[in-house]
Protein backbone atom coordinates (compact mmCIF):
# COMPACT_ATOMS: atom_id res chain seq x y z
CA UNK A 1 0.00 0.00 0.00
CA UNK A 2 2.67 2.44 0.50
CA UNK A 3 4.42 2.02 -3.03
CA UNK A 4 1.19 2.92 -4.38
CA UNK A 5 1.10 0.11 -6.80
CA UNK A 6 -1.22 -2.48 -6.19
CA UNK A 7 -0.27 -5.38 -8.50
CA UNK A 8 3.34 -5.04 -7.00
CA UNK A 9 4.45 -8.14 -5.58
CA UNK A 10 5.76 -8.23 -1.77
CA UNK A 11 6.92 -11.15 0.55
CA UNK A 12 8.19 -11.32 3.88
CA UNK A 13 11.16 -13.25 4.55
CA UNK A 14 10.62 -15.61 7.73
CA UNK A 15 7.88 -14.97 10.15
CA UNK A 16 7.71 -13.80 13.40
CA UNK A 17 5.95 -15.53 16.67
CA UNK A 18 2.96 -13.40 17.72
CA UNK A 19 4.62 -12.07 20.83
CA UNK A 20 8.28 -11.29 18.64
CA UNK A 21 10.00 -7.93 17.54
CA UNK A 22 12.85 -7.55 15.76
CA UNK A 23 13.75 -7.27 11.98
CA UNK A 24 11.89 -9.03 9.35
CA UNK A 25 13.15 -8.28 5.97
CA UNK A 26 10.58 -7.77 3.05
CA UNK A 27 11.56 -8.69 -0.16
CA UNK A 28 9.52 -6.41 -2.77
CA UNK A 29 9.41 -6.86 -6.88
CA UNK A 30 11.87 -9.35 -8.42
CA UNK A 31 13.24 -9.82 -5.05
CA UNK A 32 10.61 -11.88 -4.33
CA UNK A 33 12.38 -14.79 -6.25
CA UNK A 34 15.07 -15.21 -3.71
CA UNK A 35 12.26 -16.26 -1.02
CA UNK A 36 13.65 -19.78 -0.80
CA UNK A 37 17.41 -18.33 -0.27
CA UNK A 38 17.01 -15.48 1.66
CA UNK A 39 15.11 -17.50 4.21
CA UNK A 40 17.52 -20.06 4.63
CA UNK A 41 19.55 -17.93 6.42
CA UNK A 42 21.43 -18.18 10.25
CA UNK A 43 19.12 -16.13 12.55
CA UNK A 44 19.94 -14.82 15.75
CA UNK A 45 17.46 -14.17 18.63
CA UNK A 46 17.58 -12.73 22.84
CA UNK A 47 14.42 -14.30 23.69
CA UNK A 48 13.83 -14.79 27.53
CA UNK A 49 12.39 -18.16 29.29
CA UNK A 50 10.77 -18.71 32.08
CA UNK A 51 11.50 -22.14 34.22
CA UNK A 52 8.88 -23.62 35.78
CA UNK A 53 5.94 -23.35 33.71
CA UNK A 54 4.98 -25.00 30.39
CA UNK A 55 1.86 -23.90 28.29
CA UNK A 56 0.10 -25.30 25.31
CA UNK A 57 1.85 -23.09 23.13
CA UNK A 58 5.35 -22.72 24.79
CA UNK A 59 4.81 -19.48 25.30
CA UNK A 60 3.35 -16.96 27.98
CA UNK A 61 0.32 -16.17 25.75
CA UNK A 62 -0.95 -20.12 26.43
CA UNK A 63 -2.82 -21.91 28.44
CA UNK A 64 -0.96 -23.58 31.72
CA UNK A 65 -0.60 -27.41 30.97
CA UNK A 66 2.45 -28.32 33.49
CA UNK A 67 4.29 -26.90 36.39
CA UNK A 68 7.22 -27.27 38.56
CA UNK A 69 8.62 -25.86 41.67
CA UNK A 70 11.96 -26.61 40.63
CA UNK A 71 14.17 -23.84 41.20
CA UNK A 72 17.01 -22.84 38.01
CA UNK A 73 20.10 -21.02 39.42
CA UNK A 74 22.21 -18.88 36.64
CA UNK A 75 24.75 -21.26 36.63
CA UNK A 76 22.85 -24.11 35.69
CA UNK A 77 20.52 -21.77 32.96
CA UNK A 78 24.29 -20.97 31.27
CA UNK A 79 25.44 -24.91 31.83
CA UNK A 80 22.41 -26.16 29.82
CA UNK A 81 22.65 -23.69 26.92
CA UNK A 82 26.21 -24.20 26.70
CA UNK A 83 25.05 -27.75 26.06
CA UNK A 84 22.79 -27.13 23.69
CA UNK A 85 25.46 -25.58 21.06
CA UNK A 86 24.78 -28.41 18.77
CA UNK A 87 23.04 -30.02 15.96
CA UNK A 88 19.70 -32.14 17.25
CA UNK A 89 16.16 -33.01 16.40
CA UNK A 90 13.72 -30.51 17.29
CA UNK A 91 10.21 -31.21 17.51
CA UNK A 92 8.38 -28.01 16.38
CA UNK A 93 5.18 -26.56 18.60
CA UNK A 94 1.78 -27.91 18.29
CA UNK A 95 0.94 -24.26 17.54
CA UNK A 96 3.12 -23.56 14.44
CA UNK A 97 2.62 -22.05 10.38
CA UNK A 98 3.70 -25.82 9.79
CA UNK A 99 1.54 -27.23 6.92
CA UNK A 100 -0.12 -30.42 7.50
CA UNK A 101 -3.05 -31.55 4.95
CA UNK A 102 -3.19 -27.94 3.65
CA UNK A 103 -3.57 -26.37 6.89
CA UNK A 104 -1.68 -24.64 9.26
CA UNK A 105 -0.54 -26.77 12.51
CA UNK A 106 -1.92 -23.80 14.92
CA UNK A 107 -5.38 -23.98 13.19
CA UNK A 108 -5.65 -28.13 13.44
CA UNK A 109 -4.21 -27.24 17.33
CA UNK A 110 -7.10 -24.52 17.70
CA UNK A 111 -9.35 -26.62 16.97
CA UNK A 112 -8.36 -29.02 19.11
CA UNK A 113 -7.34 -31.61 16.53
CA UNK A 114 -4.44 -33.48 17.48
CA UNK A 115 -1.50 -32.34 15.48
CA UNK A 116 1.71 -34.74 14.32
CA UNK A 117 4.71 -32.89 13.87
CA UNK A 118 7.86 -34.82 13.16
CA UNK A 119 11.17 -33.66 14.54
CA UNK A 120 13.73 -32.01 12.05
CA UNK A 121 17.30 -31.30 12.25
CA UNK A 122 18.39 -27.53 13.61
CA UNK A 123 21.94 -26.61 14.44
CA UNK A 124 21.62 -24.36 17.69
CA UNK A 125 25.51 -22.46 16.36
CA UNK A 126 26.03 -20.24 19.77
CA UNK A 127 23.32 -20.50 23.09
CA UNK A 128 24.22 -18.49 26.50
CA UNK A 129 22.59 -17.56 29.06
CA UNK A 130 23.04 -13.27 29.50
CA UNK A 131 21.21 -12.61 32.29
CA UNK A 132 18.97 -13.74 35.23
CA UNK A 133 15.78 -11.24 35.35
CA UNK A 134 14.01 -12.71 37.92
CA UNK A 135 13.81 -16.01 39.95
CA UNK A 136 13.33 -18.54 37.06
CA UNK A 137 13.61 -16.27 34.33
CA UNK A 138 16.65 -15.69 32.26
CA UNK A 139 17.49 -14.42 29.33
CA UNK A 140 19.32 -16.26 26.08
CA UNK A 141 21.19 -14.83 23.00
CA UNK A 142 20.79 -18.01 20.60
CA UNK A 143 22.21 -18.00 17.17
CA UNK A 144 20.79 -20.54 15.08
CA UNK A 145 20.15 -22.44 11.59
CA UNK A 146 16.80 -20.94 9.87
CA UNK A 147 13.86 -23.78 11.08
CA UNK A 148 14.46 -23.42 14.76
CA UNK A 149 11.68 -22.92 16.94
CA UNK A 150 12.99 -21.34 19.95
CA UNK A 151 10.21 -21.91 21.74
CA UNK A 152 11.02 -25.65 21.16
CA UNK A 153 14.37 -24.96 22.15
CA UNK A 154 13.29 -23.66 25.42
CA UNK A 155 10.84 -26.71 26.40
CA UNK A 156 13.83 -28.80 25.66
CA UNK A 157 16.20 -26.97 27.54
CA UNK A 158 13.92 -27.06 30.50
CA UNK A 159 13.68 -30.93 30.10
CA UNK A 160 17.74 -30.98 29.93
CA UNK A 161 16.92 -29.10 33.39
CA UNK A 162 14.08 -31.60 35.04
CA UNK A 163 11.81 -29.39 34.76
CA UNK A 164 9.24 -27.62 32.41
CA UNK A 165 9.24 -23.94 30.52
CA UNK A 166 8.07 -21.41 28.37
CA UNK A 167 9.35 -18.52 26.35
CA UNK A 168 8.51 -14.89 27.74
CA UNK A 169 9.64 -12.69 25.20
CA UNK A 170 11.83 -13.37 21.76
CA UNK A 171 13.38 -10.63 19.60
CA UNK A 172 15.11 -11.10 16.20
CA UNK A 173 18.04 -9.37 16.16
CA UNK A 174 19.14 -10.98 12.72
CA UNK A 175 18.33 -12.50 9.76
CA UNK A 176 21.07 -13.20 7.17
CA UNK A 177 22.94 -9.85 6.36
CA UNK A 178 19.95 -7.75 8.46
CA UNK A 179 19.82 -6.43 11.57
CA UNK A 180 17.55 -4.85 13.57
CA UNK A 181 20.07 -1.48 13.78
CA UNK A 182 19.46 -1.40 10.00
CA UNK A 183 15.44 -1.68 10.64
CA UNK A 184 12.62 0.98 10.53
CA UNK A 185 9.06 0.49 12.13
CA UNK A 186 6.19 0.39 9.76
CA UNK A 187 5.49 4.23 10.80
CA UNK A 188 8.50 5.20 9.71
CA UNK A 189 8.71 3.45 6.82
CA UNK A 190 5.45 4.79 5.59
CA UNK A 191 6.35 8.26 5.54
CA UNK A 192 9.15 7.57 2.82
CA UNK A 193 9.25 3.87 1.55
CA UNK A 194 11.64 4.37 -1.21
CA UNK A 195 14.77 5.85 0.90
CA UNK A 196 14.45 2.23 2.79
CA UNK A 197 14.05 -0.19 -0.56
CA UNK A 198 17.70 -1.73 -0.79
CA UNK A 199 18.34 -3.20 -4.42
CA UNK A 200 19.05 -6.83 -4.96
CA UNK A 201 23.04 -5.84 -5.36
CA UNK A 202 23.33 -5.17 -1.52
CA UNK A 203 21.04 -8.32 -0.29
CA UNK A 204 22.84 -10.11 -2.04
CA UNK A 205 26.31 -8.60 -1.34
CA UNK A 206 28.01 -11.42 0.41
CA UNK A 207 28.09 -13.74 -3.20
CA UNK A 208 31.36 -12.86 -4.90
CA UNK A 209 30.66 -10.98 -8.10
CA UNK A 210 31.06 -12.79 -11.70
CA UNK A 211 31.41 -10.26 -14.77
CA UNK A 212 30.79 -11.71 -18.29
CA UNK A 213 31.24 -9.77 -21.58
CA UNK A 214 28.31 -8.93 -23.81
CA UNK A 215 28.44 -11.66 -25.64
CA UNK A 216 28.18 -14.22 -23.01
CA UNK A 217 25.64 -11.69 -21.48
CA UNK A 218 23.70 -12.58 -24.88
CA UNK A 219 23.73 -16.19 -24.93
CA UNK A 220 22.68 -16.19 -20.95
CA UNK A 221 19.79 -14.20 -22.00
CA UNK A 222 19.00 -16.64 -24.35
CA UNK A 223 19.34 -19.44 -22.45
CA UNK A 224 22.75 -20.64 -23.88
CA UNK A 225 25.13 -22.13 -21.78
CA UNK A 226 28.84 -20.29 -21.02
CA UNK A 227 31.59 -20.95 -19.33
CA UNK A 228 34.06 -19.27 -17.88
CA UNK A 229 37.21 -19.51 -15.57
CA UNK A 230 36.48 -19.18 -11.78
CA UNK A 231 36.36 -21.29 -8.91
CA UNK A 232 33.85 -23.45 -8.22
CA UNK A 233 31.12 -21.56 -6.00
CA UNK A 234 28.03 -19.26 -5.54
CA UNK A 235 28.32 -16.12 -7.80
CA UNK A 236 25.79 -12.67 -8.46
CA UNK A 237 26.59 -12.52 -11.80
CA UNK A 238 26.81 -9.10 -14.25
CA UNK A 239 26.74 -8.16 -17.66
CA UNK A 240 28.42 -4.66 -17.34
CA UNK A 241 26.19 -3.04 -14.44
CA UNK A 242 23.45 -5.14 -14.64
CA UNK A 243 22.71 -7.52 -12.40
CA UNK A 244 21.42 -10.44 -14.38
CA UNK A 245 21.59 -13.76 -12.03
CA UNK A 246 22.78 -15.79 -8.72
CA UNK A 247 24.71 -18.48 -10.04
CA UNK A 248 26.53 -21.55 -9.26
CA UNK A 249 30.05 -22.49 -10.91
CA UNK A 250 30.57 -25.67 -11.53
CA UNK A 251 33.73 -27.18 -13.60
CA UNK A 252 34.08 -24.20 -15.18
CA UNK A 253 30.13 -23.88 -16.20
CA UNK A 254 27.59 -21.89 -15.17
CA UNK A 255 24.20 -22.94 -13.74
CA UNK A 256 21.84 -20.59 -13.07
CA UNK A 257 19.95 -20.31 -9.43
CA UNK A 258 18.10 -17.38 -9.73
CA UNK A 259 17.28 -15.00 -12.54
CA UNK A 260 16.98 -11.89 -11.54
CA UNK A 261 16.36 -9.35 -15.07
CA UNK A 262 14.05 -8.34 -17.25
CA UNK A 263 14.34 -8.78 -20.62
Amino acid sequence: RASGDKKLKVGHLGTLDPIGTGVLPLSVGKATKLFALMTDKVKVYRSDFIFGTQTDTLDITGKVVSQNTMSVTLAQAQMVAAGFCRQYMQLPPDYSAISIGGKRAYDLAREGKAVRLTPRKVDIIDCRCVAEVEHNRFTFEITCSAGTYIRSLCRDMAQALGTVGCMAAIRRLQSGIFTDKGAVTLDVFEKDPLSYVLSMSDALREYPKLLIDEQDGMRFRNGLRINTRADDGMYTLYCGEQLLALVELAAGEVKSLVRLYVN
